[in-house]
């Protein structure tokens, strides 16, 4: 089992693993292939270059939005046929700057970029419009009717509301803990526990917690609603952690984590999963948040088990346009040693 990330902050260090294949839903899903149909940069682009994984965002109409978390100060906006638009952004901490970029919303006619401790709005063609700071640490965030909801660390809450000039309107939400006698730096370890991601819906919030595999449910008035493990997350990665947050601590204050999966999106009131399966290394499942049932597994080309894998998969956005899903998704091409973005579509 390999080491997928390791962070040392305050003389402990955080190690993520890749879990093991998950374990699929009971009910059989449709099974479908997907085709790439366009490669970011291409073979003719020189102006584009992603030397780590980057984030990547697709809105309604297709543009793509990507930037490397370790290495760009600006946002690439790329054509739905993967041709640079432009740059957005450029280095800095002024306005219209940007710094350690993190995750990036579109919301109408804005984009939402969040960085290490400050939010940039940019309109879709690129014109600055506010920038907020917020000093202290957060983790995801969404957008809902010209809110944002972010993840924010330290207080009891889980989730801060902002409006787009940084305007703090409420809170919501229950930290995560874990027994102060079982861990020296308990402020740390609670810090990864409550990783966690964040996706709107129409009339419900969900806030997944990346350790734990699960997905908890609010609504707008801030109510829990409940909390399920996502199907497809794999169960050994999960009490693995399950057991060194709550039960016999981390040895050696070394906190040793496996992701029980790869990544998830939350669109059209679908979710969707990237895991590995029994016959893949990885896939992305459509997964109803109504029965939450596995309803559609996506496999890539030559991503079997029992085939030559070229292709390491990373991160993924998912955009639907007309009729069909589009699947954006972040690859290591061992052959070349080069990251591209992959646009899927399923045959």
């Amino acid at each position: 089992m390999k080491t997928f990330t390791a962070v040392l902050v305050l003389f402990l260090f955080l190690f993520i693993e890749i879990g093991q294949p998950a374990e699929l839903s009971a009910a059989s899903p449709v099974k479908r292939k997907l085709e790439r149909v366009v490669r970011i940069p291409d073979e003719d682009e020189e102006e584009m270059y992603f030397k780590f994984p980057p984030f990547v965002h697709a809105d309604k109409d297709g543009f793509i939005y990507a930037f490397d978390p370790n290495s760009h100060n600006f946002i690439y906006k790329i054509s739905p046929g993967g041709k640079l638009v432009m740059q957005i952004g450029k280095q800095g901490i002024g306005p219209g700057d940007v710094w350690w970029p993190k995750e990036l919303k579109v919301c109408g006619e804005d984009i939402i970029l969040k960085e290490d401790y400050s939010f940039s709005i940019f309109t879709r063609g690129g014109k600055f419009k506010n920038k907020f700071r917020l000093f202290k640490p957060k983790d995801g965030f969404d957008v809902h009717d010209n809110k944002i909801y972010l993840a924010e660390a330290g207080g009891d809450t889980s989730i801060s509301v902002y409006d787009f000039k940084g305007n703090r309107l409420g809170a919501f939400g229950k930290r995560l803990t874990v027994p102060p006698s079982l861990h020296k730096k308990a402020s740390f370890v609670e810090g990864t526990l409550n990783s966690c991601r964040v996706f709107c819906g129409q009339k419900e919030l969900y806030v997944y917690f990346e350790f734990l595999g699960e997905l908890h449910t609010y609504n707008y008035d801030g109510r829990f609603l409940g909390q399920r493990v996502v199907p497809g997350a794999d169960p050994k990665a999960i009490k693995f952690n399950r057991d060194r947050f709550y039960k016999s601590g981390f040895p050696h204050e070394s906190i040793i984590v496996q992701a029980p999966i790869q990544d998830i999106a939350i669109r059209n009131e679908k979710l969707y999963i990237m895991a590995n399966t029994p016959d893949v290394l990885s896939a992305i499942m459509e997964i109803s948040l109504t029965s939450f049932q596995i309803q559609v597994e996506y496999s890539f080309p030559g991503a079997s088990r029992t085939s030559k894998n070229d292709l390491w998969f990373s991160n993924f956005d998912v955009q639907a346009r007309g009729n069909r899903d589009y699947f954006y998704v972040v690859v290591k091409d061992r052959r070349d040693d080069e990251v591209y973005i992959h646009v899927y579509k399923y045959k």
